[in-house]
């Protein structure tokens, strides 16, 4: 019996030794904002009203509305550290206000959360071209290519801190199909590594990357085409590029990526 109740009574001071713990342990305060998170505002569809319209160029947003896009991936980075939707959002915002050299580091951050995630490699590879890193930003749209798409559509679909009430506010105006969105930044991709190349005029490079572009089966032959013809040209071997000088031949962009975006989703 003695010895039944000193092990109870261990027991007992263990307990409230180990409550006594979590309860100095646990930040309290902390538990407390994430609970206010899962009941944002951003949880809803009509936040991402005007984001939305922005994205679709079909509006603008001021820097004030910009910011609170901010505050909100912030706080999901401190209380959802694993949350690469977090670093992704602020990447695509820190682009918008003009801090390339920030959302260089937010892609970066977001690749080494989820490295699945190809629309942080794209957008990294946007951003590196547009600092003129050609090289670099060639590297990551080769990684990018390596990356399953079905992966980056299963974290559009389960995202309950940004993608699924942002998506709702897309669905509103019209129906997306997220697998043919993905597919065709897969195409963008592979177009901007062979301008990447071209930037650098190097054509034995640029000729790699025609040959993976059409080898990708993912569409735009007739781009990956030309720039492999074009490529063998300044090679000096017996192909000339198709010509484009004809009405309603297709002109292939030479050195800009102006017409890509960065891609939030």
């Amino acid at each position: 019996m003695l010895i039944k109740m000193t092990f109870l009574s261990r027991a007992i001071v263990f307990y409230f030794i180990m409550a006594a713990l979590v309860y100095c342990v646990i930040d309290k305060d902390k538990l407390e904002k994430g609970r206010k998170i899962r009941s944002h505002y951003f949880f809803q569809a009509r936040a991402y009203t005007d984001l939305v319209s922005f994205l679709e160029e079909e509006g603008d947003l001021e820097p004030g509305q910009w910011r609170k896009y901010a505050q909100y991936a912030d706080q999901l980075r401190v209380y959802i550290p694993q949350s690469v939707e977090a670093y992704h959002l602020r990447g695509v915002i820190d682009y918008h206000l003009d801090r390339k050299d920030n959302a260089v580091r937010s892609f970066q951050m977001a690749i080494r959360v989820n490295p699945d995630f190809f629309l942080s490699y794209y957008n990294l590879g946007l951003v590196l071209f547009e600092k003129k890193e050609y090289q670099e930003a060639a590297r990551v749209f080769k990684a990018a290519f390596q990356l399953n798409p079905q992966k980056t559509v299963r974290v559009l679909r389960a995202s309950k801190v940004l993608y699924q009430p942002l998506l709702k506010s897309v669905e509103r105006e019209k129906k997306i199909n997220l697998m043919d969105r993905v597919k065709e930044a897969y195409q963008e991709a592979y177009l901007m590594n062979i301008l990447c190349y071209l930037n650098q005029q190097d054509y034995q490079g640029l000729l790699f990357a025609a040959r993976a572009a059409l080898r990708s089966r993912v569409g735009r032959d007739e781009v990956y085409v030309y720039y492999q013809a074009f490529a063998l040209e300044q090679l000096g071997l017996d192909q000339s590029p198709p010509a484009t000088g004809r009405e309603g031949a297709w002109r292939p962009p030479m050195d800009s990526a102006s017409r890509f975006i960065i891609r939030l989703y």
